[in-house]
């Protein structure tokens, strides 16, 4: 049994390893798009954790509200994603007052895209054919396999940060 947990605790840290990687590499292609909230880069906490990095988009948007531009795999949503979502007072609220995000939709003409009630717009990223996956090894998602290849690695994170960048482009 103590064989098994040594196993399952070197999985856990070679997760969080590669999402330490993977954001490293991602920030670094990504530098000088947005200044990225240094406070939210929480890939390391442990077991189940988020992985994500934030960036500043918008501060004051509205009276007390910010924008931020995201990226995020996590236990809900393993596949990772790029969107907008809202910072109130400075917090991060994944459940903001829903009021607000429609009325930043509108601002921004967002109407047929994926959203949820506390994301102004989010699209999956893609790489060859299959979404990105950073936190759940354990399914069937080839493309976190091939983030151990170095050609692989960087060929994803140069077209994540493409991504990026034209999900960024539908708020500009």
């Amino acid at each position: 049994m103590l064989n098994a947990k040594a196993i399952a605790d070197g999985l856990e840290l070679c997760r969080v390893k590669m999402a330490g990687k993977f954001f490293s590499a991602f920030h670094d292609g990504f530098k000088g798009t947005l200044d990225r909230i240094d406070s939210e880069w929480d890939y390391d906490k442990g077991d189940g954790a988020p992985a994500y990095i934030e960036y500043l988009f918008e501060r004051e948007a509205k009276p007390g509200i910010s924008i931020v531009f995201y990226l995020s795999s996590d236990t809900y949503d393993p596949d990772l994603i790029a969107g907008f979502g809202v910072r109130k007072d400075g917090e991060n609220k994944r459940f903001p007052d829903e009021e607000i995000v429609k009325d930043l939709r509108a601002r921004y003409a967002i109407e047929d895209h994926k959203k949820t009630d506390w994301s102004i717009l989010y699209d999956f990223l893609w790489f060859e054919g299959e979404k990105i996956n950073l936190t759940n090894f354990k399914g069937n998602c080839d493309n976190y396999f091939k983030l151990f290849d170095r050609a692989k690695f960087d060929k994803i994170v140069e077209s994540v940060v493409k991504q990026a960048q034209a999900i960024l482009g539908k708020l500009k």
